[in-house]
């Protein structure tokens, strides 16, 4: 019997939550994107800290409350560092922190395009009979899973669910839902290859490099953190 291909993919959404406000310069609200980069403020022993936003328009910055005249004792030194250094994971994690965001903005866009990173588990065989795929998201993701994994498999939304009303596509439940749901944190789907045609393009497409899969911006109300 052969061995599976063991692919793991690591999914992150295009880009993180962005708040609508008012733009002082458009006249009118705008949504604002982060920038990545803080801005940090020590008064005596007081820290504040702000995730600076821009306008998507015109550039117009908006600084996002971070810490409010917080003690620097009580403050970890790495997590100041880190403020001070624009590390770019904290500002990942407190630009998706939907939770937070919804207090700043009643309108929140964002995009149900994803990226997907594919690293193999172990050395693909030469002649694979089944795939073992193994999803992570990195942060809450809106994207059907479905659409996932037509675009990182190559193959159209059709095909899927005709693979999984055919037995050959395994999820977590046994029904057709999870497909037409958005894309949990961890999932783990297994595809039967023996007997398709195009299953070596199909495991190529798998286990290849980086792909973007645009989609449209969505507007909502107060978002939910996972």
């Amino acid at each position: 019997m052969s061995d599976p291909l063991s692919v793991l993919w690591t999914v992150a959404p295009a880009f993180a939550p962005n708040p609508w406000r008012h733009c002082s310069r458009c006249g009118q609200a705008r949504p604002f994107a982060s920038s990545g980069r803080f801005r940090v403020n020590a008064n005596g022993r007081l820290l504040d800290a702000w995730l600076i936003y821009r306008c998507t328009d015109c550039g117009r910055t908006w600084n996002r409350p971070v810490l409010d005249r917080q003690p620097l004792d009580r403050l970890a030194p790495e997590f100041r560092a880190a403020l001070e250094a624009n590390d770019s994971g904290l500002a990942e994690r407190i630009a998706f922190d939907l939770a937070d965001l919804g207090r700043h903005s009643h309108r929140i866009a964002r995009s149900d395009g994803v990226t997907i990173a594919r690293a193999p588990v172990s050395p693909a065989p030469h002649r694979p009979e089944s795939l073992d795929l193994r999803i992570v998201a990195t942060a809450a993701v809106w994207t059907r899973l479905d659409k996932v994994l037509a675009e990182g498999l190559g193959l159209p939304r059709a095909r899927i669910r005709r693979l999984h009303e055919e037995g050959r596509l395994s999820l977590p439940s046994p029904d057709s839902r999870p497909l037409s749901r958005p894309l949990p944190e961890r999932l783990g789907i297994a595809l039967v290859l023996s007997g398709l045609p195009d299953r070596h393009a199909i495991a190529e497409a798998a286990a290849g490099d980086r792909v973007s899969l645009p989609g449209h911006v969505s507007h909502a109300g107060r978002g939910r953190s996972r």
